[in-house]
């Protein structure tokens, strides 16, 4: 998959990379070492051409995007277990509240994406360890 070529190259100052997804589009996001984020968003799949640049101005310890609006002037994130909207044409952000959810209490949010691997084909065992592991968050979701 092609690459922007203005990206930042942060691994000599122990920056990173985390591919995702943004509202149906392949996403990368460039961790900066904390100064700051880049998120990379391809709008034609595979066309190196149609990457555009978001970048986050915010302190944080761990950020990932979930969505954005249709114009991309809002992107909703989960910054260190809050949710925060984000507006890059005013640089402003603010902390978005959940109705029934404790404040105070971090949360991790994160995009779910199909796979053409199913759960089933890494063995009983492993499907064994992924129904537990959701029949724990599920109970867990109903004690808060």
């Amino acid at each position: 998959m092609p690459f922007p070529d203005e990206a930042e190259d942060c691994s000599h100052k122990r920056g990173e990379f985390m591919v995702g997804c943004l509202s149906g589009r392949l996403c990368v996001v460039n961790h900066c070492n904390g100064q700051h984020d880049d998120i990379w968003v391809m709008n034609e799949y595979g066309e190196a051409k149609s990457w555009s640049r978001m970048r986050i101005s915010l302190s944080y310890w761990v950020m990932r995007p979930q969505c954005s609006t249709k114009n991309d002037d809002e992107v909703l994130l989960d910054v260190d277990g809050d949710m925060v909207l984000y507006n890059f044409k005013t640089d402003a952000s603010r902390r978005m509240s959940i109705r029934g959810y404790k404040v105070g209490v971090g949360f991790e949010a994160d995009t779910y994406v199909e796979s053409l691997i199913a759960p089933s084909s890494y063995g009983k065992e492993s499907r064994a360890r992924l129904l537990a592991l959701l029949r724990l968050l599920v109970n867990f979701r109903e004690t808060i």
